[in-house]
């Protein structure tokens, strides 16, 4: 079982102002996630930071630019790489179950 390791992201991509934490029994509960849900949750969204137009508590980060996010550290390297690239974000996100994929360039 993981440790929630919550992590607020910084910096110039579309999740700043996002805090995530792994998710493991106890986020699954708290956030009421099927046992089944893969990837880092959302807890908290800033509302004057970019992720407030795009996340709310309890969405779950399931994939940036093709590479499955398992847990905050994943979802951290991906984001450094993101960045490297200067590329755009492909983003899937799982609210309630429903996964939709978003693209920023």
């Amino acid at each position: 079982t993981p440790a929630r390791d919550a992590l607020t992201i910084n910096g110039n991509n579309p999740l700043s102002g996002a805090t995530v934490v792994n998710i493991n029994p106890a986020v699954s509960v708290e956030l009421n996630l099927s046992n089944e849900t893969i990837g880092v949750a959302v807890t908290a969204v800033s509302n004057d930071r970019t992720a407030s137009r795009l996340l709310q508590p309890g969405d779950v980060i399931a994939a940036i630019n093709g590479k499955d996010i398992t847990t905050v550290k994943s979802l951290r390297a991906a984001l450094d790489e993101a960045a490297k690239k200067q590329g755009g974000f492909a983003l899937v996100i799982d609210r309630a179950g429903q996964k939709t994929q978003i693209v920023i360039r």
